[in-house]
């Protein structure tokens, strides 16, 4: 038995280790640029998971007082998620609002980024803001969708060859 006493055997070994891997204290977290993106990022689908939470209440046939105080928020938190979700065409206005109200507020809007204070000034029937900001998102929805229309209408022209350039 060569190694009959292990315990110094496994000491020798430990300390050659050492002297070839020597410990570092120089690894810290540095928040870099890049991690800082992901937490923004990470921060960021938290919002949209709470508003796609809302989203699901809504579907389920809750008003807007039995959202809040469902989910423990403010009922104006829960109109500034039905206006998100408006604009980005999860959630039809007309699920939210009286179609009356709307066809109201609508023509008094020329574009998605009037300010509220003169939209209410020109609607004569009491509305509140956040219906107003609603529409408003509706209306924003819909520029988007006549953008993307324009956009794919565009002619794309080649440059490789000159038949394909408009005479």
């Amino acid at each position: 038995a060569k190694h009959a006493n292990t315990y110094a055997y496994r000491r020798d070994i430990l300390k050659r280790f050492n002297k070839l891997f020597p410990i570092r204290h120089t690894n810290q977290i540095i928040h870099s640029k890049k991690m800082k993106n992901f937490y923004r990022k990470v921060y960021a689908s938290k919002i949209e998971f709470s508003v796609q939470k809302t989203l699901r209440l809504v579907k389920k046939g809750l008003e807007i007082k039995e959202i809040a105080k469902n989910r423990e928020i403010k009922e104006g938190t829960v109109w500034r998620h039905f206006s998100n979700l408006i604009e980005y065409g999860q959630l039809a206005i007309w699920k939210i609002l009286p179609r009356k109200k709307i066809l109201t507020i609508l023509p008094h809007i020329k574009n998605g980024e009037e300010s509220l204070s003169k939209i209410k000034e020109k609607v004569i029937f009491k509305v509140s803001f956040d219906e107003i900001e609603c529409v408003r998102a509706y209306v924003r929805f819909k520029e988007k969708i006549a953008q993307n229309n324009r956009e794919k209408n565009k002619p794309h022209y080649s440059f490789a060859r000159s038949s394909n350039l408009p005479r």
